[in-house]
């Protein structure tokens, strides 16, 4: 098996180098040397044909363009044309890797997930009234509260590992959250951005605050009036709180 597959790559390799005459016109003021790079009969190629007419009929001109894109991108780092034994040999390496990642796999212990909520019907099979979560937020001051936003069923946050959670944002008019930030100098300063970022079901308004751990939310100087513009991820300066970056369609 091995062997029809080196064959097959020094087929292609001989398809490669016959798309263009080696004794091309462009080709005799060329040095005879066997380090002759990839880049330099390409600048050849092109010198020459600047001052002669490519579209002439049978002028080599085409199978040469063909041979410079099916090489271009197999080239070793000093410029020359891998040869079939180096891709046999790339190839061989990429089967090899991928094999042992799945054998790495196959001896990780299995996983053990399970539910933590919310949830909106009995049947713990049921993926009835459940919908996407667009992003999941750790108080950086606390690892037991947990804050996560989606599409069109706002904010959510748990102060117990993930046992119960309570909406944070049933009472404003745009529920859907794409990006949270929360103040690592002050757990109860929340930012959110609002909409949602992956399929637009809800409009964003731009970026919202909470200064009392998101019982109330005001907008913020990044504010959109549009229905198009989407916010997503939203993050607050390491060691300068006053410094925020948020993602939106319309720029950082």
């Amino acid at each position: 098996m091995k062997n029809i597959y080196l064959v097959c790559i020094l087929l292609i390799s001989i398809k490669g180098y016959s798309q263009f005459n080696p004794n091309s016109p462009w080709k005799n003021n060329q040095p005879n040397s066997k380090d002759f790079t990839f880049q330099s009969d390409v600048s050849f190629f092109n010198d020459y044909w600047a001052s002669h007419d490519k579209k002439k009929k049978g002028s080599g001109y085409k199978p040469f363009k063909r041979w410079e894109n099916r090489w271009a991108n197999l080239l070793n780092k000093n410029g020359s044309l891998m040869t079939s034994q180096q891709l046999w040999s790339a190839w061989q390496e990429k089967n090899n890797q991928k094999t042992n990642r799945n054998n790495l796999l196959f001896s990780l212990p299995p996983s053990n997930w399970q539910p933590i909520g919310p949830m909106q019907n009995a049947q713990p099979n049921s993926t009835m009234a459940r919908g996407r979560v667009n992003i999941v937020h750790v108080d950086p001051n606390n690892p037991n509260t947990i804050y996560f936003g989606t599409p069109a069923g706002g904010i959510w946050k748990s102060t117990n590992n993930g046992t119960t959670w309570v909406p944070l944002a049933d009472e404003l008019p745009q529920i859907g959250v794409s990006g949270i930030a929360i103040d690592y100098s002050n757990s109860n300063t929340i930012y959110i951005s609002t909409g949602d970022k992956d399929a637009t079901d809800t409009y964003s308004i731009g970026v919202m605050k909470s200064t009392d751990g998101g019982t109330t939310w005001n907008t913020t100087g990044l504010s959109f009036s549009n229905t198009f513009t989407t916010a997503g991820d939203i993050v607050i300066h390491p060691t300068d709180n006053q410094i925020l970056w948020c993602a939106t369609s319309a720029g950082l």
